[in-house]
Formats: C-alpha cells, sequence, structure tokens
C-alpha cells in the first residue's frame, strides 16, 4: 500500500501553494501539469492510457500520456483504435491519422475503420490497404475485399491477393490485469482456458442441471511453458501443490503441479481443502475424508450421508446424517451438537447463525458453545456478541454468548449504529419523509436507555456522539450534537441541515440572511467550523474537498492526502485524478487506490 503523506500544520491549509514546490503536491504525478487549450478530458488505466480524449466545449482533440497534443480540440467526433490508429469527424468530413496525429486517409476518398497495423482505403471506388506510415500494401486496383480473421483478401474478376496483417493485440494493460487474474489462480502459475466442443457440452447436460461450462483449463508456467494441458474442469488448490480436476463430469481426481494423478479419475465429487491437506470425496455414491499426498482414508466412508469443509483452518467438517446436522473435528468428536438444521453459516462472523427446516432462526456462539434455539424471524449483528432477534413485529437484543435479554422484546426493529442500539417503530404510516411519524430511542450496550423516545432521526458519528434531527411536528426548534451523558455539544435551526458522507454536517442555503450552503466536519469546535462549499462522497478511498476556488481530497478518516491547490479536481476513477495546477491540466496517482493493486495483491 502506498505511505500516506502528511504536512506540518504550521503549512495552513489556505498557504499551501506557497509552501509546495510546483511539483510536489502530495501524490505522484501521472501526467506532468503541462496541458491546456481544452476544458475537461477522462483518463484510465483500465484498458489504454498512452493516449486519451480531451473536449474543449462539444469540439474533441487527442492527447498523449506524455502531456503531448497529438490531434488539437478542433473535431466533432473522435475514435481511437488498435494499433495507433485515430479517427475523426469535422463536419461532414472523415478523417484518418496514424499515433502520430498524421492525416494518413487524406488522398484517399474513403476508408474502413482500421484493424491493428493496416486500413482499407478507397480511390475512384477501387480499393487498397495500408500501413500506419501510409505506405500501400496492397495497391488501390481492386473492386473488393473481405476479412478473415487477421486476412485481408482483394479481389478483381479472377484475380485475387491477400494480406496477413498482425494479429489484432489486446491493450497492454488488459493484458497485465489478465496475466495477474491467471497468476491468482495458484502462486506461479497462469490457467489458460479453452473452448470445449459441442459434444463435450452435449456430455455434460446428460449429467448435470443447469448451462454447461464453455471451457476446459490447464496450466503454464511464468515463462509459458505447458504445466498441465487444457483438459480440466479445476476445482478447489491447495497450497501444497494439489488440485482437484475432472475430465468428464463425475469424475473427479486429484493432480500435482507437476501433472501427476494422486487419486484417480472416479470420485463423483470433491470438497474444499483444508490446510493440512484434508479432503471430503464422494465415491460410490458415499462421503468420506482422504488426507493428501497419500490419499489416506481418516474418516471412513459411509458413516455420514454428506461431508463438507467448514473451518479449514481447524479440520472441521459439517457432517449430515438422517435429518441431522452437525460439526465434527478429525477425531470424528463433535464440536457442535447435532440437530434439525438446515443450515449452520460458515465461521465469518463473531456469532454463527443457524436455520431450521423452517426457516427459523437462531445463533451459536463458538467461545462458549452457547447456542439460542431458532424460532425468530431475523436475526442480525453477527459481527458481535450482541445480537438483534426479532419476531414479525418486535425486537430485542440478547448477549449471544448466555442467552441474557440486555433490551427485552419491544414493539419496533433495533439497528445498530456505531456503538449503541437504536430502537425505532413507526406510528404514523401517511409520513414517509425521514424520521417523519417515527419515533426512536438510543440505547448503549448495557441495555440503558441514552435518548428518546422522540419523533426524530438519529444519526450517530465515529467518536460516539450523536446528532439528533428532530421531526416537524417535534416541540423544541433546534437539532442538537450530543454526548451520552447528555451534554449537549451544539444546537442549530432545524430544517437547515443534515448529515452528509458520515461525518459532514451540511447547513442549507438561507434566503434570509443571504448564506451560502456550506459543509463543516462534526468534529469541528462549536463556532470554529471550517466551512467548505464542496465537498463530494468518497471514490477509491478519497473526498474531494473544495473552498475558495481550491480543491483538494481527504481520506476516510477525514485527514487531508492531497492538499487543497487545485483550480479544478476531479473524483478518483480507476486510481487516476485528472487536476488542473497552476492553469495547466495533469493526472495524479490516487495514493490510497491503486487499479492494478486489486489483481497483483
Amino acid at each position: 500500500m502506498t505511505t500516506k503523506r502528511t504536512y506540518p500544520l504550521l503549512c495552513a491549509i489556505a498557504l499551501l501553494p506557497f509552501c509546495l514546490t510546483a511539483q510536489d503536491v502530495g501524490a505522484k504525478w501521472v501526467i506532468p501539469p503541462v496541458m491546456d487549450g481544452f476544458e475537461s478530458f477522462e483518463i484510465s488505466p483500465k484498458e489504454d492510457d498512452s493516449r486519451f480524449i480531451v473536449k474543449n466545449g462539444k469540439m474533441e482533440g487527442v492527447f498523449n500520456k506524455s502531456g503531448a497534443q497529438v490531434l488539437p480540440p478542433a473535431y466533432n467526433r473522435i475514435s481511437l483504435h488498435r494499433g495507433g490508429w485515430i479517427t475523426a469527424a469535422q463536419d461532414r468530413m472523415q478523417f484518418l491519422f496514424n499515433e502520430k496525429g498524421e492525416n494518413i486517409g487524406l488522398p484517399y476518398d474513403k476508408f474502413q475503420p482500421p484493424y491493428s497495423n493496416v486500413a482499407v482505403v478507397w480511390k475512384n471506388a477501387q480499393c487498397g490497404l495500408i500501413n500506419t506510415h501510409g505506405e500501400e500494401l496492397i495497391p488501390l486496383e481492386y473492386e473488393k475485399w473481405k476479412q478473415e480473421g487477421a486476412r485481408f483478401i482483394f479481389t478483381k474478376g479472377d484475380a485475387e491477393r491477400y494480406y496477413d496483417a498482425e494479429l489484432q493485440q489486446p491493450y497492454p494493460n488488459v493484458v497485465r490485469v489478465e496475466n495477474a487474474k491467471a497468476r491468482s489462480k495458484i502462486a506461479g502459475y497462469h490457467q489458460i482456458d479453452v473452448a470445449r466442443s459441442k459434444a463435450e457440452m452435449d456430455l455434460e447436460k446428460t449429467y448435470q442441471a443447469g448451462y454447461p461450462r464453455r471451457t476446459k483449463s490447464g496450466l503454464l508456467n511464468l515463462k509459458g511453458d505447458t504445466i498441465i494441458p487444457p483438459l480440466y474442469q479445476f476445482g478447489s488448490f491447495h497450497s501444497a501443490g494439489y488440485l482437484t480436476a475432472c475430465i468428464v463430469p463425475r469424475q473427479w481426481g486429484v493432480l500435482t503441479l507437476g501433472h501427476k494423478n494422486l487419486y484417480p479419475f472416479q470420485a463423483e465429487r470433491m470438497g474444499r481443502w483444508t490446510r493440512s491437506g484434508l479432503l471430503p470425496v464422494k465415491n460410490n455414491g458415499e462421503w468420506g475424508i482422504l488426507r493428501f499426498p497419500k490419499a489416506e482414508v481418516v474418516l471412513p466412508f459411509g458413516e455420514y450421508w454428506e461431508i463438507e469443509t467448514y473451518d479449514p483452518e481447524r479440520d472441521i467438517f459439517l457432517v449430515k446424517k438422517d435429518k441431522y446436522t452437525g460439526l465434527i473435528n478429525l477425531k470424528n468428536e463433535p464440536v457442535f451438537p447435532f440437530g434439525e438444521f438446515s443450515y449452520i453459516e460458515k465461521p465469518k462472523h463473531r456469532t454463527t447463525l443457524l436455520i431450521d427446516p423452517q426457516t427459523r432462526k437462531g445463533t451459536f456462539y463458538p467461545p462458549t458453545g452457547y447456542i439460542i434455539e431458532p424460532q425468530f424471524k431475523w436475526v442480525n449483528n453477527l459481527d458481535d456478541s450482541l445480537v438483534i432477534f426479532c419476531h414479525d413485529t418486535s425486537c430485542a437484543v440478547m448477549n449471544a454468548a448466555n442467552g441474557q435479554l440486555v433490551i427485552p422484546f419491544t414493539k419496533g426493529f433495533i439497528e445498530r449504529t456505531g456503538t449503541y442500539f437504536d430502537l425505532h417503530w413507526k406510528y404514523d404510516s401517511t409520513l414517509t419523509a425521514t424520521a417523519a411519524g417515527r419515533l426512536h430511542s438510543l440505547y448503549d450496550r448495557q441495555g440503558r436507555l441514552i435518548y428518546g423516545p422522540d419523533s426524530v432521526d438519529i444519526h450517530v458519528f465515529a467518536d460516539q456522539t450523536f446528532w439528533v434531527k428532530r421531526h416537524f411536528k417535534a416541540y423544541a426548534q433546534q437539532d442538537e450534537h450530543r454526548t451520552a451523558d447528555g451534554k449537549v455539544l451544539r444546537s442549530m435551526q432545524k430544517f437547515k441541515q443534515e448529515i452528509r458522507h458520515g461525518a459532514w454536517i451540511y447547513v442549507g442555503a438561507d434566503r434570509h440572511t443571504k448564506t451560502d450552503a456550506y459543509y463543516f466536519l462534526y468534529s469541528d469546535p462549536p463556532g470554529k467550523e471550517t466551512r467548505y462549499p464542496t465537498v463530494d462522497k468518497i471514490s477509491e478511498g478519497l473526498h474531494r474537498v473544495c473552498k475558495d476556488g481550491l480543491c483538494g481530497y481527504m481520506d476516510t478518516n477525514w485527514q487531508w492526502i492531497i492538499p487543497r491547490v487545485f483550480e479544478k479536481a476531479g473524483q478518483s476513477k480507476d486510481g487516476y485524478i485528472t487536476v488542473k495546477y497552476q492553469g495547466k491540466w495533469g493526472v495524479l496517482q490516487n495514493p490510497v487506490f491503486d487499479y492494478f493493486e486489486q489483481f497483483e495483491k
């Protein structure tokens, strides 16, 4: 991850343009601020960032990644093509340019949208083929042409001539991402996929419902050598170098990365690996557990109707027999009582969700082993030991570790907000505005009433103070910022403000006092708020914040990451930020988000 930059406090935000050098703006320049002559542009590393279209009003032009102009913004419509080609329209005229902006199509009456390194052109109703240098590869003396893959075939009467162009290559950035995706399947290897025949797909239809797979897979090493030929459907990989695979439906086996067979292709199904190399296998209609690489039987086949890996780190398996479901360890000892459960959630939350055949919900708390039997319609807040349980019209909060009630069952619904619980219920169904017709009460984790019930909307900030926005029927005329002990930090006239982006208080314009709309942070001291006219919602980890004609960027903790020094600034898109700095346009790399990192990590 990129290290965030901080700045000395003595360099106040308003003075930052003078404290920083012309190039040091808190983030790496992808394109330095050297471009002008246009109003806006977009650039993304997702496909091709070597060049991009700029706009000046309704006119378009082209610049490249070094910041140099390729075409001025003088065209109605521009399209960028592979091989460096550019097509453009100006009024009713069409133009064909190469990557240098040279008008290659000038001598010709018309041209075909280019392919790779060539383009078909016409002159006096005769066609031929040129390259990006304007050289004629096929002279303009043919009547017709057609394309078959990368081959261009020209004919005139019985005469025929062809030219094999370069294959249309994907953009380098696309190749980089696809290679990273392929390597992500298993470290040090590329997964390759080839099309399956119609007969192979028809065979799969006879074994299982649903749409058949269109590809079969293999592995290459990073040098491009074939390690496993593309013959298989891959299942799960193990870090020791094993993988499950099948050649035809319901015939699974285990391979090594050296293409050695560790288990014959005869299993009907195979589950997920555990860290220690255990694998659930279904053979001849019966489930068992094998340990690899020797394929030793560690849990005999047929003891359970179904086995799946539940916790791969601890060698715990979910097993089913008759109408009962439970969890066992490698010694076949129950680690969770068997019961009539249709679903036991995988260990992704602090509290485990249970569902019975009637879809009623309950919980299991692994540290204490306590079970709250399924009997509820909804269960929420499973990342906590304090869990919300609801029937049709009432909710409660219980400690899943011991079943103790923290907030008793009460009419309404409960939501977790910050470290509090918000109990709310509707008393006037004709009102639909935020908080209108709804009573809210705020409770702490001990079940103590902190605020309410009152006809308000409540927002809890990161420091666990909260904002009380009153219903229009409420008696008081002030919205309040409060602490849990009842202290009022600030009061403001209601209707004028709302909470945005989680931490900003937005105050609307007031025509009576002629005050413009503005934002300030909830953490600003009362009476010393810093007002910003523009604060955008988060985009790729950054908020754009503007004041006094200059914009900068804050992170999700509201710390300045890129200082407020830009006359114009866009939202982060695929890790790139377009900015205008000291009169010139440039592109910054987002310091907290890199487009390629999500694939290459």
